[in-house]
């Protein structure tokens, strides 16, 4: 959205206003009277159009409300959506206006022209928007003359009496602002036009439609806030809430005042489905769908609620008849109360019955709605012809649809497919005679009659209806057939099948054929079987085991069913004798009554064979209550009883007794017994026969027991596969458990065969009485024998453990009575299983322990580890997890707790306190037995990386973290993990979980927010290099935390320039961020086309400008004085200019130099000569042309350019004045009349230099200005030949020569220098004393020079340096007064210059002197005699810190700074040198330890051949293998090992008889101790990859020796064993490019008696291996470095030693 200024915003009013016909006030004032009755008359017709359509519009005056909660919903909320602000609307009701507000993103210029006219909108016609008249807002004047809106820079109001034309409805009036509400964003105020209407207003508003939110998708909260004449305050809020998994809606109704609050729930169903490929037309020229949504009311319980509801367009249309909600894009009249009858609103319409067909479907799935949905159909009442068309085409679907539940529930049908119950079809619960087929035809019953017929519900017919009683008849569980079915029932049953008899139907012959006659023998026949006979002849009853179809006597009790039987054939029975065999009726079912099966079973026992005793399992008996009890279930089609018959003693442990209910005492409680059926024979029986009677040797009741398995004792086992117990048994164990263990015993005899695995089983798991304690299984069980118990007692477990309560106290004799019990795994001796339910009962019983209980539980943890077998581990570890068995006892700060295997470790950093580490713990550190449980068979593993990211998330939680504690975490991390993959994981959750602390800030962060870097002003990152100065390979390498590099503070300043007011400070900062990495030409290219540039403009604004915007910059002070405020100036200061030479070079600006733009010329008016000057100049003349000839200027391309140089006269003067112009823009600015300092005119032959006659002028210019302007004016164009001259023009004489030698300065053959001649005939003016020096200097010159056939060049004078600028020509070379006073001369480098002194050498001594620098070579053996013998008087210095100093202790001698050679000549040589010396002096140390096979192989350093010019070594080889380290040892035989053991360097326990490869690098200085070192990319990388782990031996072990004060005289040594893992601990630190190694001073042992104490880095940067700029390191490569196996030096990364002083901490 395009932001306007309130100006942009008051023209286009203006603009609207003009364009309608307004005339404000002022040129109102202005107008004669008549041209305004004309305008008024003209705005009056045009205005009736208006005036009329906002009139007529709506039926109401409330409809406007609708109208702009329709333009609030079509609004956009962008910026209270980005701000999580919800979509705003309120109402403020007051007595004299309506405050509407909106945190909508405010008006643009199209909404303000839409408003302001007729038929208009800025709304697509499209789904979504509620809008499309864009008349609507015009309603507002029904109740308003005035309506202000204020809306982002707009604010005008619009306004209409009632008589007006209408265009006052608008045109818009310019209003001054007003303050709004923070997020408040639009308000109109209507400005009411009869305040009276105040009432009719507030009851309008009340009288809004609950729900008003229900179909609106962006508003879901509508405030109406109502203030009365005394400003009493009222509220009424809607809201709407939508649950989708359910599609319930929910509309509350908040009514808020002073006195009462209310809130109003109601709930809705919701549907919706989208109508696609809707017709075109006009008004949806955008779209071809729209969505429905239907919306049905619901009461509590989710009962429909009927009630006229609303049709909706977005807001509410009008009410016709449905009784539930409808809302689409409809297409409405003008007035928005209705829809048209349209092709689109016709196709909608079909949509609506679709989406009511979903919403049934929906129902369906509803418990109660499923049958209360046909409430909501349409009646058809309804007369409007369109909305009539809804309820035909909802039944049209709804037949061609699954919507009705069958009466017995299942799959929804079709209302085809099922059939409402005629009411003689209806039992006398309303329920179907006989029930429905798997097929469903009945329908629920739910249903209302009124809809089922619209729908077209057919009833039951006869056809259906038998096959359904045929199915009944068919079924074991018929209706008709079962004993217990009513009498009623039956009666309604046969008079609905008699109508077809007595009818004479169709279908009376089928019900002939219905099986529905029931017999005496069970069965059921129809009459087309054969002949029925009535059960009785006279009232007789006929036997009922004769085989004859005799109908069941009491269906013949109903009248109707007798009837019924009559026209179905039933007749009377012929009598006859029937003889049938009684075992033969056994194989039916006849249900004998107890007499007659005494009867049968008396004469089975007299009369059966002996060979044929056996009772057919058929055969069945009764109980005392005469019920059939069978052995064995029959195939009869009936239910049965089969069960135990019992005969009823009374044995204390028999059946009577267990089975009665009862009630017995228990730890103090009544426990009840209810009691248990049991089938016990009945007394007749026994009655039948006599007792003393025998039949085949057998009694009566021993037949019974042995053939019809009459039982005596409680059945065991029920028949089953597995087997079972019985039931009986089981209520034994269950509620008998007094007499449970006591019945087994009893009858154990009986039981023990019956004893399967599956009883076992059973019997185990069987809860029992324990004595002291709760019921356990009896597996889980001991015998209570005195020896277990007094365990117990002794393991603090006393009347813990569950031992049985038996009916006695065991002893010796009555322990084997018991003995049985074993086979139950009930416990009898103390072992694994024995102590680790010891366990339990001691984790169970406190949480704390007593000293003296935790004693015990470790004697159960020892026992538990010695009775532990490697198959019982898992079990074991299975309770220790279950039971949390772990007791972690206090320590420090924690208190004692119980603990799961996966809540401990074993061994754990100290900040470590969770998971618990039990190692911390002594007891059981010391404890072999239980150190074997927890790791071997518990296996409880040490802490690692997931115990400490869990540890570092539980911190992150924290309000404040110490530094020091994540610091150690991150230590223990990066120490401990080794995998790639543990290391993947790992920055996961630290990415994930934000797990970098940064202290400073007391945040957590991820690693891809952070920034491998001490400060940053990139956006969005965090520096932490300062923070975590030694774990740079922890963040970086592990953590991939990233580095700086150039593109990330380029793409910053990008982002900064094109942000919003950028500050200029921050780009500056940036620019010099860029400028730092050294950016190369063109690297910086992307910037060109940024303003990033601070440009101090003419005006002396500051702003930003790009590399094509025209500015200079100021490399001169004098020239940016100059040209200020004449043009655009770069805005850095002249040093910031000097600094960002780098990033000026990268943007190709160094044209925009004002040294490049910047022309000078020269006037001089009065001068005089000045000799002296001059014969200095002339003096120089070969000097100066040699650099001529050297820079390759073309004058000087014969020697006249010599001659010229030889004539060059000085002159002084005070009226040099200069003009400086520069060329900006194609045109010169130009400045006259400054001050100059130097002049230089040039005629044929002679060249002038005019210079101040001020001292302090001259010095200036000679120091400054003559260089460059000579250089110039000899047109050289390399800048490097400036210094060059000026170092020429400030020599003396003496030194010259030497001076251009150093700088490479070629000779001119065939020109000789100029020689002025002093007073006197003398050379120079030198006395005799001077001369004498000079001398002695050439002497120690000559060896580095050689002959040559050139012709000699003569020896320049030794001039005193401040004569070439006035003042006392007598200073001496040696005075501090002079301004430059001279030093004495150093070694020259070598040079293909001849010397004009012949070399007093031999020619192949001068050759071997020429090839390298000058050494005093005789020193330096001197100083390898002192290292020699230091070591031979030195040990090795312990670990231990101590005030070491070495046994002998040689007078202090302090060798010369050349002793090494002169390093600015030539590094490399005296680096080596000093190397050598060092590695000289650990290996002479060495030597003198007398290692086993150690000797000068094991010296594998190149650089050893340095110290060959020693007599020693004369004969020692150079090293040419490849190197590792300076010296490496193989310690075969761990004598070297044991002296470091012995030192204090290792740990004994590990390295005790170890003998491991050693790799020693020397590291050496001069200088002191602290002196920082160097080490190359391999040495580091050597360093860590042979990094210790604690604890374990290594093959390879990596020791840097630093030997320190060589040249000074009392050398010393330090030794640092495993660097690598001291880097990790914090006690060495390292730092890239400014690596500092910061040792603790109580790890390092001194041979110098000086101990470092720490410190830490300043500006602690990340790995860059590379060269470092700055100044010399003594002791750097190769003697801090060493050398590759080429003998080349590598590139190095440079490592320092901090001191314990306050100041730098590199001590370099």
């Amino acid at each position: 959205m395009n932001a306007f200024s309130r100006q942009d915003a008051l023209a286009i009013v203006d603009d609207i206003r003009e364009s309608n016909g307004g005339i404000n006030p002022a040129d109102r004032q202005k107008t004669p009277p008549g041209v305004l009755r004309s305008l008024e008359n003209v705005r009056r017709k045009l205005g009736a159009a208006t005036r009329t359509l906002a009139t007529n519009l709506y039926s109401k005056n409330t409809r406007f409300v609708f109208e702009l909660i329709q333009n609030a919903e079509d609004n956009q909320y962008t910026r209270a959506t980005t701000a999580d602000e919800e979509p705003l609307l309120s109402f403020a009701i007051h007595p004299d206006r309506i405050v509407i507000d909106s945190n909508e993103d405010g008006f643009v210029e199209a909404n303000v022209r839409a408003i302001c006219s007729t038929g208009e909108s800025t709304k697509e016609n499209s789904l979504g928007y509620i809008g499309e008249k864009g008349i609507g807002f015009k309603s507002v004047f029904k109740v308003a003359s005035k309506v202000h809106i204020q809306s982002g820079a707009f604010s005008f109001y619009f306004e209409h009496e009632h008589g007006d034309d209408g265009l006052g409805m608008v045109t818009p009036v310019y209003e001054e602002h007003k303050d709004l509400p923070p997020d408040v964003r639009t308000r109109m105020i209507l400005t009411l036009s009869n305040t009276s209407d105040y009432d009719k207003h507030v009851k309008e508003f009340h009288d809004l439609p609950d729900t008003l939110l229900l179909f609106l998708t962006k508003l879901k909260r509508i405030t109406i806030a109502i203030f009365d004449v005394n400003r009493h305050l009222s509220t009424t809020t809607y809201s709407y809430r939508y649950h989708e998994p359910s599609r319930q809606g929910s509309l509350t109704k908040l009514s808020v005042s002073d006195s009462y609050r209310r809130e109003v729930v109601n709930n809705f169903h919701i549907t919706k489905r989208t109508v696609v490929n809707l017709p075109d037309d006009p008004a949806r020229i955008q779209t071809n769908q729209a969505e429905v949504v239907l919306a049905f009311p619901l009461g509590n319980d989710s009962v429909p609620v009927i009630e006229q509801q609303q049709v909706f367009a977005y807001l509410p249309l009008r009410s016709v008849g449905f009784n539930f909600l409808i809302q689409s894009d409809f297409i409405t009249q003008a007035s928005r109360e209705d829809v048209f009858q349209s092709p689109w609103n016709e196709a909608i319409l079909d949509g609506v019955a679709e989406t009511f067909r979903d919403a049934v479907l929906q129902f369906c799935k509803h418990g109660s709605l499923q049958f209360q949905w046909m409430d909501y159909l349409p009646n058809e009442t309804i007369s409007e012809q369109f909305w009539a068309q809804l309820l035909p085409k909802i039944v049209r679907l709804l037949k061609q649809t699954s919507i009705l539940r069958p009466r017995d529930g299942g799959h929804l049908k079709r209302p085809s497919q099922l059939k409402r119950l005629p009411d003689q079809y209806r039992d006398q619960g309303g329920g179907p005679l006989f029930r429905d087929l798997s097929e469903k035809l009945y329908l629920s019953p739910e249903y209302q009659r009124e809809a089922l017929d619209k729908l077209g519900v057919q009833f039951l017919d006869w056809e259906d209806a038998l096959i359904r009683i045929r199915a009944d008849l068919e079924e074991s569980s018929s209706k008709m057939k079962l004993a217990w079915t009513d009498d009623d029932w039956h009666t309604r049953a046969a008079k609905f099948l008699m109508t077809p008899l007595q009818r004479r139907l169709s279908v009376m012959d089928d019900i002939r054929r219905l099986q529905l006659v029931p017999l005496q023998n069970g069965q059921w026949i129809s009459s087309h079987a054969g002949s029925i006979y009535y059960p009785d002849n006279d009232s007789i009853a006929i036997p009922t085991d004769l085989g004859l179809r005799l109908v069941e006597p009491k269906a013949l009790t109903n009248a109707s069913r007798k009837k019924l039987f009559s026209k179905l054939g039933v007749r009377e029975c012929i009598p006859k004798d029937v003889v049938e065999l009684i075992l033969g009726k056994y194989y039916k079912w006849n249900n004998a009554s107890l007499q007659s099966s005494i009867t049968d079973l008396r004469y089975l026992y007299w009369n059966l064979p002996k060979d044929e005793l056996g009772l057919n399992k058929f055969v069945y008996l009764k109980d005392h209550d005469e019920i059939s009890v069978f052995r064995t279930w029959p195939t009869f089609g009936i239910e049965l009883i089969k069960d135990d018959l019992y005969f009823e003693l009374d044995d204390e442990y028999g059946v009577k007794q267990l089975s009665k209910p009862t009630s017995y005492s228990y730890s103090g409680h009544e426990i009840m017994a209810p009691g248990f059926s049991v089938h016990f024979l009945n007394s007749a029986y026994l009655a039948a026969v006599s007792p003393e009677a025998r039949r085949h040797g057998l009694s009566w009741e021993d037949w019974l027991e042995k053939f019809a398995e009459i039982r005596r004792i409680p059945r065991l086992v029920r028949s089953a596969n597995p087997p079972m117990l019985s039931d009986l048994f089981l209520y034994i164990v269950e509620k008998r458990k007094d007499r449970f263990l006591s019945t087994l015993k009893a009858h154990w005899s009986s039981y023990n065969g019956l004893m399967t695995p599956e009883i076992v089983t059973a019997l185990s798991k069987a809860s029992v009485h324990c004595e002291h304690v709760v019921d356990m299984p009896l597996e889980s069980t001991y015998l209570p024998l005195p020896k277990l118990k007094e365990l117990c007692r002794e393991l603090g477990a006393d009347r813990k453990l569950p031992f049985l309560q038996l009916p006695v106290e065991l002893n010796e004799e009555s322990e084997q009575e018991w003995a049985f019990l074993r086979k139950f795994h009930v416990g009898y001796e103390a072992n694994l299983d024995f102590y680790l339910d010891v366990l339990r009962q001691i984790i169970h019983g406190k949480p704390l322990l007593s000293e003296e209980l935790i004693d015990c539980l470790f004697r159960v943890y020892e026992a538990i580890e010695e009775h532990s077998k490697a198959a019982d581990y898992e079990r074991v570890r299975k309770l220790f997890v279950e039971e949390a068995a772990i007791y972690v006892p206090t320590r420090a700060s924690l208190t004692a707790a119980w603990a799961k295997p996966d809540e401990c470790v074993w061994k754990a950093p100290d900040f470590l306190d969770k998971p618990y580490p039990l190692a911390a713990t002594d007891e059981y550190r010391g404890n072999e037995r239980l150190t074997r449980l927890f790791n071997s068979i518990l296996c409880i593993p040490n802490a690692n990386w997931r115990h400490y990211v869990d540890h570092i998330d539980a911190l992150a939680l924290k309000e404040e973290v110490s530094h020091a504690s994540v610091l150690n975490i991150y230590r223990h991390m990066w120490r401990d993990v080794s995998t790639r993959e543990d290391w993947d994981n790992i920055n996961e959750y630290f990415e994930d979980w934000e797990l970098v602390f940064v202290c400073s800030q007391q945040k957590w962060y991820p690693p891809s927010s952070c920034l491998w870097t001490d400060t940053t002003r990139i956006s969005g990152k965090v520096a932490i290099g300062s923070e975590y100065a030694n774990l740079q390979e922890f963040f970086v390498d592990r953590l991939g935390v990233e580095q700086p590099n150039l593109s990330m503070f380029i793409d910053e300043l990008k982002l900064l320039s094109t942000g919003e007011a950028p500050s200029i400070q921050k780009v500056k900062e940036l620019i010099i961020d860029i400028n730092s990495w050294g950016p190369q030409k063109g690297a910086l290219d992307e910037l060109n086309s940024f303003n990033i540039l601070p440009v101090r403009g003419k005006d002396d604004r500051l702003s930003l400008k790009n590399t094509r915007d025209d500015f200079a910059i100021v490399n001169l002070l004098e020239y940016g004085d100059t040209f200020k405020g004449k043009i655009a100036i770069l805005d850095f200061t002249i040093e910031e200019v000097r600094a960002l030479r780098l990033f000026i070079s990268a943007l190709g600006l160094e044209s925009r130099y004002m040294s490049e733009t910047v022309e000078e010329s020269s006037t001089v008016t009065v001068s005089s000569r000045e000799p002296t000057l001059s014969d200095e100049i002339k003096q120089k003349a070969y000097a100066l042309f040699r650099c001529a000839v050297h820079y390759e200027s073309f004058k000087s391309q014969d020697h006249s350019l010599y001659r010229q140089l030889q004539e060059t006269n000085v002159f002084e003067s005070d009226g040099i004045l200069k003009t400086v112009t520069l060329s900006h823009q194609g045109s010169p600015i130009v400045v006259e009349g400054a001050k100059g300092n130097l002049h230089i005119e040039q005629d044929n032959n002679q060249v002038r230099l005019y210079v101040p006659r001020n001292r302090r002028d001259r010095e200036l210019c000679y120091l400054t200005q003559l260089p460059k302007k000579l250089v110039a004016h000899l047109a050289i164009t390399d800048t490097a030949a400036v210094k060059i001259f000026g170092d020429v023009l400030k020599a003396s004489p003496l030194v010259l020569d030497d001076v251009l030698k150093d700088h490479g300065i070629v000779q001119v053959p065939g020109v000789e220098p100029f020689q002025p001649t002093a007073p006197g005939g003398t050379t120079g003016n030198l006395d005799e004393t001077e001369r004498e020096e000079r001398d002695n200097d050439e002497e120690d010159s000559v060896a580095t020079l050689s002959a040559s056939s050139h012709p000699q060049l003569p020896s320049t004078s030794r001039l005193q340096a401040s004569s070439l600028f006035g003042g006392n020509n007598t200073t001496s070379s040696g005075s501090e007064d002079g301004i430059f006073p001279l030093r004495a001369q150093s070694p020259i480098r070598p040079s293909s210059t001849p010397s004009s002194t012949p070399s007093s050498f031999p020619a192949a001594a001068r050759q071997e002197v020429i090839s390298r620098p000058f050494v005093d070579n005789a020193e330096y053996i001197a100083l390898l005699d002192h290292v020699i013998t230091s070591s031979s008087q030195a040990r090795f210095p312990p670990s231990a810190p101590s005030s070491f100093a070495p046994l002998f202790d040689p007078a202090i001698r302090i060798f010369s700074d050349t002793v090494f050679g002169i390093r600015s000549q030539n590094p490399t040589s005296h680096d080596k040198k000093v190397g050598a010396a060092g590695e000289l002096y650990v290996f002479e140390l060495l030597m003198g330890l007398d290692l086993p096979n150690f000797g000068l192989p094991n010296w594998e350093s190149t650089i050893r051949k340095e110290v060959c010019v020693h007599e020693k070594y004369n004969n020692m080889a150079a090293w040419t293998g490849a190197e590792t380290a300076d010296i490496t040892y193989d310690d075969a035989e761990g004598v070297f090992t044991e002296r470091l053991i012995s030192l204090g360097y290792l740990p004994r326990e590990t390295w005790q008889g170890a003998g491991p490869k050693y790799y020693l690098e020397v590291k050496t200085t001069p200088k002191e101790s602290e002196t920082r070192f160097w080490m190359i990319k391999a040495q580091y990388q050597r360093m860590q990859r042979m990094v210790l782990t604690p604890g374990q031996r290594a093959a390879e072990v990596y020791v840097i020796l630093r030997v320190f004060n060589l040249s000074q005289g009392r050398i010393g040594m330090r030794l640092y064993v495993d660097p690598e893992t001291m880097r990790r601990n914090g006690e060495l630190r390292f730092a890239a490019e400014t690596y500092t190694v910061i040792p603790s001073s109580s790890r390092f042992g001194s041979s110098s008696g000086s101990n470092l104490s720490g410190g830490s880095p300043s500006g602690f940067g990340g790995f860059r291996f590379g060269s470092s700029s700055g100044g010399n390191l003594s002791g750097g490569s190769p003697s801090g470095l060493g050398s590759n196996s080429q003998g080349s030096i590598s590139t190095p990364v440079r490592f320092t030693f901090g001191t314990n002083r306050g100041d730098n901490p590199l001590g370099g």
